[in-house]
């Protein structure tokens, strides 16, 4: 597949950003989780910021990161508060079981890159039986303290690392800019999962739903 301008085929969005792309070439799969696996509706990050007393415009983590350490203390326990509070209204978004089955059996390695919590991402795997896809080292949430968190490309890095392969050989599918940053900051492919809410031109693909990666890989 070559690709010289922005182009559609169906609900499946090629970027011009990307000048050359062989499906072959996509070897692993790594996706964000609140907003791309799971449905855009739970966690109220303008509630977190009131909560937490976290400046609009200001990245969470990266401002609790930076608090001493009393303060820090209490703004993450705000954090998890509201991430656990959101548990109730979680759902998978449409067609997530069928994508991740058949990228199985097309035996594609993949991981999960989130911001969320360790626990948060324990509970989201169990209870909507999503644990069987991915594997544990493949997995990483905030809590990992072997890079920063996203944006920057270090988690997937690492993840590729765990799937034997190059990152530049993964697709790193989100919903917000960071996990395009993230992709791009690791030499990755990027996709960007569209919401009427938000949109991302700077990806290498855009979907519509989550089934159309399937097409992509």
């Amino acid at each position: 597949l070559y690709v010289s301008k922005l182009r559609t085929c169906s609900n499946l969005y090629v970027s011009k950003n990307l000048h050359s792309v062989s499906k072959a070439c996509i070897k692993g799969v790594i996706f964000d989780m609140d907003g791309t696996l799971t449905k855009d509706l739970a966690i109220d990050f303008e509630e977190m910021r009131s909560r937490a007393k976290i400046p609009k415009g200001s990245d969470i983590l990266e401002h609790v990161r930076s608090l001493p350490a009393p303060e820090r203390e209490k703004a993450e326990k705000v954090l998890n508060d509201v991430e656990i509070e959101a548990r109730s209204n979680t759902e998978l978004n449409d067609g997530c079981h069928e994508m991740l089955q058949k990228l199985t059996h097309m035996n594609i390695p993949l991981g999960i890159l989130t911001r969320n919590t360790d626990e948060g991402v324990e509970w989201t795997l169990k209870e909507f039986g999503l644990s069987e896809y991915f594997k544990s080292d493949c997995v990483l949430s905030r809590s990992w303290k072997g890079g920063l968190p996203k944006p920057s490309g270090d988690g997937v890095k690492y993840i590729s690392s765990k799937m034997g392969i190059d990152p530049s050989d993964c697709l790193m599918v989100g919903d917000w800019k960071d996990d395009v940053s993230a992709g791009k900051n690791a030499g990755a492919s990027t996709c960007y999962v569209s919401l009427p809410k938000n949109e991302n031109s700077e990806s290498d693909f855009r979907v519509e739903r989550l089934i159309e990666i399937v097409d992509i890989v």
